[in-house]
């Protein structure tokens, strides 16, 4: 009787050992440290696998300017190079809008930092980015209004033609 009433005991303490670290983690990729009154948030920079060269890189999501579909992989574009992704769009959807991308179409996340001009004509748009290398992204006609709101905060970005 007493050695199950230990085993009782332990497993309910371990419970709650784990079940208060679990409470100080966020699932929206955020770490709360627990001080005793500074309590502040550390943003944890996103990496995204990419493969150059046969090789496997990580691209930090802040030098992404956005990421297209390709089939069941994507393709990821920074302002110098475009590189192969093995997350499905879904993925990178799931892991991308909570840091800010916008989904300007069924096949396209934009980071909205990197996008110099929003341009719409009738019931498309497009958004042209910093560097002359990298293609227009397209924005649908289901995605204009929400892509235009969420750009238009940047000076000088959106223009109708």
């Amino acid at each position: 009787t007493l050695a199950l009433g230990v085993i009782f005991f332990s497993f309910t303490i371990f419970g709650a050992f784990l079940w208060v670290s679990v409470t100080y983690l966020d699932p929206s990729g955020k770490v709360e440290d627990i001080g005793p009154r500074n309590t502040t948030w550390v943003a944890v920079q996103l990496q995204i696998p990419c493969e150059r060269n046969g090789g496997k890189v990580f691209i930090s999501h802040y030098d992404v300017s956005f990421v297209r579909a390709d089939g069941h992989y994507t393709q990821v574009y920074t302002r110098d190079e475009r590189l192969f992704c093995a997350w499905p769009v879904t993925k990178a959807t799931k892991r991308l809008l909570p840091a800010g991308f916008l989904q300007t179409h069924r096949s396209y996340l934009v980071n909205p930092k990197h996008v110099a001009r929003f341009e719409r004509s009738k019931d498309k748009g497009r958004c042209l980015f910093n560097s002359a290398d990298l293609p227009p992204a397209p924005v649908s006609r289901s995605k204009l209004k929400v892509t235009q709101e969420a750009l238009s905060s940047q000076v000088g970005a959106v223009r109708a033609t």
